[in-house]
């Protein structure tokens, strides 16, 4: 093979690496934030569901807790935007903390999966139809 043709392939194959290993830091970064949106979502549809059932006043706290941790998280990522410092070694990513947030909306569905409550809005509902599935599987 000539040596010009042996270039352009070491070439590709190393922007094709590049690529691939920006595919995973964006893919990290868009699975975090996908986290991060859906507790903010299971909060709102919370509130929601609160309006439906009468409790006002609850409703409105939850929604004021659910902007307040919004605005709480834009300020914390542009913190450590602005303060990014590109020699300083970054740890490892986790996403388990973004994971575990998630948790808490879902064993809140849970308990009320077991006191037969029904969920009229779409995540809340889904979420009670996947854990009324696993329960149904794990009584026999």
């Amino acid at each position: 093979m000539p040596q010009s043709c042996t270039n352009v392939c070491r070439r590709v194959s190393y922007g094709l690496q590049c690529a691939g290993e920006s595919f995973r830091a964006i893919g990290s970064i868009l699975f975090r934030l996908a986290l991060v949106l859906i507790f903010v979502w299971y909060l709102c549809e919370f509130a929601l569901a609160l309006t439906a059932a009468g409790h006002q006043k609850w409703a409105y706290a939850l929604h004021g807790v659910s902007v307040f941790l919004a605005l709480t998280f834009i300020v914390l990522v542009s913190m450590g935007i602005w303060n990014f410092d590109p020699n300083a070694k970054p740890a490892p990513p986790s996403i388990m903390s973004y994971i575990l947030l998630n948790f808490v909306p879902m064993a809140v569905v849970a308990i009320a999966a077991r006191a037969e409550h029904e969920f009229s809005t779409p995540l809340l509902k889904f979420t009670y139809g996947i854990l009324n599935r696993i329960g149904r599987k794990s009584r026999y």
